[in-house]
C-alpha cells in the first residue's frame, strides 16, 4: 500500500469488460524498461492548473487527492478523491469487506492542502477496500474536528445533520481559480505516455510541493495484497512513487484523469504476497513484479453522481461496490502456515452474520486463487442457516498459495449479485523465508552495534571490577524486513567455532541479550518468516568483547 510506511491500494468498475482486450503476457511486460525519475511538476500553464486541484491530504496518514465533482448546479459539492485507506481504517480483516457510507474520517486532522489554501474533511460519503480502495469525501471550511459526531459500530454518521460540517460548492472553488480534472474518455493504449502527479512526497515539502512522474501505461492486472484482493487495476513502471504518493491522479497524455494512484511493488522482498507486496494473477499463477505500480480506474465514476451534481451510489449506472450484505466474523491470519498451529486453530473460524435480518441463510465456496471467483454461481454450496457452523470449521488448506473463502447471502445469490459476496484472502507460507538476518550495524565498519547494559539491581556502588562484569550484558538487535523475516531464533558458539549446534544462551525476539563474560562470541541467528517459518540454514555474526569502559560506565548508572 503506499503508505506513510508502506503502500497499496486498487479498484475495478464492472461494465468496464472491454478493457480486458488490452491484456498482454507477462513476458511483455516484464520487458518494459524503467522511465525517468520523478521531477518537480514545471510551472507551465498546464500544470498549473493540475497544481491548483491536487491536495496534500493530512489525515490518519499523508496522501494525495484531487479535487472532483459534477457543476449541474449552484450547490453542487466539491469532492476530494482519494485512496480509501487514506481515510478509513481497513486493517483489521474483517473491515476488508466493509463499505463506509457517510461516514466521518478516522483521525481528527483531516486537513486538505491545497497550494493556496486549506480545508477540512467533512463528510465522506464513500470509502471502501472491498473490490476498491477508493474514498470520496466532502470539501468544507468548517472544522470537523470539532464537531466529530458520535459513530455507531458501523461508523456511520447519526441522524442530526446539524452536526455534519457543510460541503463547499465547486461554484465557490471555481471563482478561487479551481476547476475540476477532466475525466479520460478510456484507458491509454498499451505504451502510451502517461503521468502521475503526487503532493508532499518528502517531509520537506510543503504543500504546494508537487512531484510529476512520467513513463507508460502497461496494461491491467488482478492483484492480491495481504488480505485484499482487486481486479483491473492500471499497471505502470514509473519511478520514485514514494510514501504519500496514494491517491495521487494518474493523466493520460491530454492530462486527463482516468486512475489514481494504489499500491506498489516498490519495497518487494520476495514473491510473497504480504503488506507491501502485491502479486499479479494470471491464469494459473501469481507472481510480484518488481517495481511495478498499480492503480484504481476511475472512468466510470462520473456516473455516481445526479443530476444535481451530488455523489449517488443509488445511481443505476453506479459501478461501485454496495455496503455489505453479510458481515464475516473471523481470526483468519495472512500470511500463515497451518502446520504451524494447533490442531484446533487449523480451521478457517469464521462466522458470517447477515445484515438484513430477514435473510433466510448463505452459501459459500473456498479454492486456490486465480481460478476461484466470487462472481461466478458455479461451486457455491446448498444454501446454509446462518446458525450453520460449517465456516467455523471449514479446515484450511494445506498446500502453499493464495486461496479465498467466497460467502454470500441466498437472497443475493438468487438475484445474482454475486459481486456482493464477501470474501476472504489467505496466504498459505510453507516456505522458508530466503532472507538473511541482519543486525543493526555501523553504518561504516559494518561492526554490529552494541550497548552494554546493567543486569544487578542491588550492584554496590564502587563495585570491584569482576563484580560488575558479572552484572552487565550486552544486547544487540536485529533488523526486521516485514512480513518476509520478522522473528529471529538465537543462540551463541564459541568465537572460533563454526557449527551452532553446539549452542549456549539460546532465545527469541529481536534483541539478543548477552552476559558480557560470554563474548567474544559468535552468533547463530535463523530468520522466521510472518508464518512462523523458519529459515533452514544459520547466519553466523562474529560478536566483539565489551571493553572495560564500557561495563564500567554502564554499571555506573544509578538507575536499575
Amino acid at each position: 500500500m503506499v503508505r506513510s510506511w508502506y503502500f497499496l491500494i486498487p479498484l475495478f468498475f464492472l461494465g468496464c469488460t472491454s478493457f480486458s482486450e488490452q491484456r498482454h503476457g507477462s513476458a511483455q511486460f516484464m520487458q518494459a524498461r524503467a522511465e525517468s525519475k520523478a521531477t518537480r511538476l514545471q510551472d507551465t500553464v498546464d500544470n498549473q492548473r493540475l497544481a491548483q486541484v491536487l491536495a496534500l491530504v493530512d489525515s490518519s496518514q499523508s496522501c494525495s487527492g484531487v479535487l472532483i465533482g459534477k457543476a449541474s448546479s449552484p450547490e453542487s459539492p466539491a469532492y476530494l478523491l482519494t485512496a480509501g485507506h487514506c481515510l478509513m481504517d481497513f486493517e483489521e480483516v474483517s473491515a476488508s469487506n466493509h463499505v463506509f457510507l457517510d461516514a466521518l474520517p478516522r483521525s481528527d486532522r483531516n486537513m486538505i492542502r491545497f497550494p493556496k489554501r486549506d480545508f477540512r474533511i467533512g463528510r465522506v460519503v464513500y470509502a471502501s477496500m472491498k473490490t476498491v480502495d477508493l474514498a470520496i469525501a466532502e470539501i468544507t471550511e468548517e472544522d470537523s474536528a470539532a464537531s466529530l459526531l458520535h459513530l455507531t459500530e458501523r461508523r456511520e454518521l447519526e441522524t442530526d445533520e446539524a452536526k455534519v460540517p457543510r460541503a463547499v460548492t465547486l461554484q465557490r472553488l471555481k471563482g478561487l481559480g479551481m476547476e475540476p480534472l477532466r475525466w479520460a474518455s478510456g484507458l491509454p493504449a498499451f505504451g502510451d505516455a502517461i503521468r502521475i502527479i503526487s503532493a508532499g512526497a518528502d517531509e520537506e515539502s510543503d504543500a504546494s510541493y508537487r512531484r510529476e512522474h512520467r513513463c507508460r501505461h502497461e496494461d491491467l492486472a488482478d492483484v492480491v495484497e495481504s488480505i485484499w484482493h482487486w481486479r483491473g487495476l492500471a499497471r505502470n513502471n514509473c519511478e520514485d512513487i514514494l510514501p504519500g504518493s496514494s491517491g495521487a491522479p494518474v493523466l493520460d497524455a491530454q492530462s486527463a484523469l482516468f486512475a489514481i494512484v494504489n499500491t506498489s511493488s516498490r519495497n518487494a522482498l520476495s514473491q510473497d504476497c504480504y503488506l507491501g507486496q502485491p502479486c499479479e494473477l494470471s491464469e494459473k499463477s501469481f507472481q510480484v513484479a518488481a517495481s511495478r505500480n498499480y492503480g484504481t480506474v476511475v472512468l466510470d465514476l462520473p456516473a455516481c453522481f445526479n443530476a444535481r451534481g451530488f455523489f449517488s451510489l443509488d445511481e443505476s449506472r453506479c459501478p461501485l461496490p454496495r455496503a455489505a450484505s453479510v458481515r464475516l466474523v473471523h481470526r483468519v491470519k495472512t500470511p500463515v502456515n497451518p502446520q504451524a498451529l494447533k490442531a484446533e486453530e487449523r480451521r478457517w473460524n469464521v462466522q458470517a452474520k447477515p445484515v438484513d435480518r430477514s435473510s433466510t441463510g448463505f452459501r459459500y465456496k473456498s479454492g486456490p486463487l486465480p481460478e476461484l471467483n466470487c462472481r461466478q454461481s458455479a461451486g457455491y454450496s446448498e444454501r446454509l442457516p446462518w446458525s450453520d457452523p460449517r465456516l467455523r470449521d471449514l479446515a484450511l488448506p494445506t498446500g502453499g498459495g493464495l486461496y479465498m473463502l467466497c460467502v454470500i447471502p441466498e437472497e443475493d445469490f438468487q438475484r445474482q449479485e454475486l459481486r456482493q459476496a464477501a470474501r476472504i484472502v489467505l496466504n498459505i507460507d510453507t516456505e522458508a523465508p530466503r532472507l538473511k538476518p541482519r543486525l543493526l550495524s555501523h553504518p561504516t565498519t559494518q561492526e554490529p552495534l552494541m550497548s552494554v547494559r546493567k543486569s544487578c539491581r542491588n550492584l554496590p556502588a564502587g563495585a570491584p571490577y569482576n563484580r560488575r562484569r558479572q552484572c552487565a550484558v550486552a544486547v544487540l538487535s536485529f533488523e526486521q524486513q516485514p512480513y518476509e523475516v520478522v522473528d529471529f531464533y538465537y543462540g551463541l558458539i564459541a568465537s572460533k567455532s563454526q557449527d551452532c549446534r553446539s549452542m549456549k544462551h539460546e532465545g527469541r525476539g529481536l534483541q539478543v541479550h548477552v552476559p558480557v563474560s560470554a563474548l567474544p562470541a559468535k552468533l547463530c541467528a535463523w530468520a522466521v518468516d510472518g508464518a512462523g517459518n523458519r529459515a533452514e540454514e544459520p547466519s553466523l555474526f562474529s560478536i566483539r568483547a565489551a571493553s572495560r569502559r564500557e561495563i564500567v560506565e554502564a554499571t555506573d548508572v544509578m538507575m536499575d
